[in-house]
């Protein structure tokens, strides 16, 4: 069963994936924020984290970088999540993502998470990372 850690201070956004992913197949740790996440990854290693960009105490882009500082979570991949992702004009390996996604509607980004685990799940070594979904 693969992991995922999603990163979101929107708790009802939060319940509605947690609850969609895992009846999609996958563990689900859920943290309110960058701190919550940092102390959650010293000993969990996820192979997906999902993280919004814009969170209270640290915002995604500075604990993007941190967790790429951690041995550990080399082989994590590190989705940035936000309203705002095409407005950002950030490219996701600048700051250590993987990908960004849009948020949009509850029904809209549960789409794009479970679209973007279904190309990374299926993709071959020489295919590319997506930017933005």
């Amino acid at each position: 069963m693969k992991k995922i850690l999603l990163i979101d201070d929107n708790d009802h956004l939060s319940a509605f994936l947690e609850k969609n992913l895992r009846s999609a197949g996958y563990e689900v740790v859920s943290c309110v924020n960058g701190v919550a996440a940092i102390q959650t990854l010293a000993d969990y290693t996820p192979d997906f984290i999902f993280c919004d960009y814009f969170l209270p105490n640290l915002n995604g882009d500075k604990l993007c970088r941190i967790i790429r500082k951690m041995g550990h979570l080399r082989d994590s991949h590190i989705v940035i999540m936000s309203a705002a992702a095409s407005e950002l004009s950030l490219d996701p390996a600048s700051i250590g993502a993987d990908a960004f996604i849009a948020k949009g509607s509850f029904l809209d980004t549960e789409r794009h998470i479970l679209s973007l685990l279904d190309d990374v799940e299926n993709r071959r070594p020489q295919d590319t990372k997506p930017d933005i979904i």
